[in-house]
């Protein structure tokens, strides 16, 4: 069995993952900070996502969502490099950078408060 198509395999699905994440939240934030379409989304204390820190008003959501944007890029850029120039270290820092932006959820590096 060839482990390394395997990887490789495993591998470009997560790229493509985290390239569909990237342009989802990019698309949060441009519908909520650019077009102002606010009349969907339940902000504040109310609702299914009371309590929730960045759900309590749109700025904060919209920035929100533009860090997840930035770092699922620079993490998918990083994945996709790596495949290409079949680079493991590349590969290795751009989940690096998704697992932390998971882990360290209150680490706010764009968001202003």
């Amino acid at each position: 069995m060839n482990y390394k198509l395997i990887l490789n395999f495993i591998v470009a699905v997560l790229a493509v993952i985290i390239t569909l994440l990237f342009f989802a939240s990019l698309y949060e934030y441009y519908n909520i900070a650019i077009l102002k379409n606010i009349e969907d989304y339940p902000f504040g204390s109310e609702g299914p996502v009371a309590g929730i820190e960045y759900y309590e008003n749109a700025t904060k959501y919209s920035y929100a969502m533009l860090q997840i944007s930035l770092v699922s890029l620079l993490s998918s850029l990083f994945i996709w490099l790596g495949i290409f120039k079949e680079r493991i270290l590349f590969i290795l820092i751009g989940i690096v950078f998704m697992i932390l932006s998971f882990v360290l959820p209150n680490f706010d590096l764009f968001i202003l408060q």
